[in-house]
């Protein structure tokens, strides 16, 4: 399993990455729905003022240590010019900010950003659904349901048929 944030623009997004051999897609699915929808009673709303100076002393040290390597630092420069932004002392600014970060700036990013409690929150999921062995399972069928279309298969199909739609 791997996560991580991503920030496009002004998009920021949570993006999970899930594999496994012996258990069905849909599972993996609920599985990180109900983490998403749970963390902040499960993780963030126990922390401690404590708990809070201990990981972000640990995310300072790892943010302010040296690149070991010149493509790690020539990587980090050309997404700032690709994206525009040109922020070269990024992860300095992003270490002063961090130290300032409270349990109530966490709970606030998540409701809003993750949760979308004010705008609403929107996700895409995508299942790679195997044919045969432990992990396979129904396709699940090629109907409109709502704001959800499942069983996509043909993205160009998708899309003509998402022109159709009144």
């Amino acid at each position: 399993m791997s996560c991580g944030v991503k920030s496009i623009a002004e998009a920021r997004s949570l993006a999970f990455v899930v594999q496994s051999s012996v258990k069905p897609a849909e599972q993996l699915t609920a599985a990180m729905i109900k983490f998403i929808n749970e963390a902040r009673k499960t993780y963030f709303e126990p922390l401690t003022d404590n708990d809070i100076d201990i990981y972000t002393k640990g995310l300072l040290l790892k943010r302010t240590e040296p690149d070991k390597q010149l493509a790690t630092e020539v990587t980090r420069n050309w997404n700032e010019i690709t994206t525009g932004r040109l922020q070269f002392d990024r992860r300095q600014a992003e270490s002063k900010v961090l130290l300032e970060v409270t349990k109530e700036d966490i709970i606030n990013y998540w409701d809003e950003i993750i949760l979308g409690k004010s705008k609403g929150r929107r996700m895409l999921i995508t299942e790679v659904v195997p044919k045969s062995g432990p992990a396979s399972s129904k396709s699940p069928p090629k109907t409109y349901l709502g704001p959800n279309q499942l069983g996509i298969n043909d993205i160009d199909e998708f899309r003509e048929q998402l022109k159709q739609k009144p």
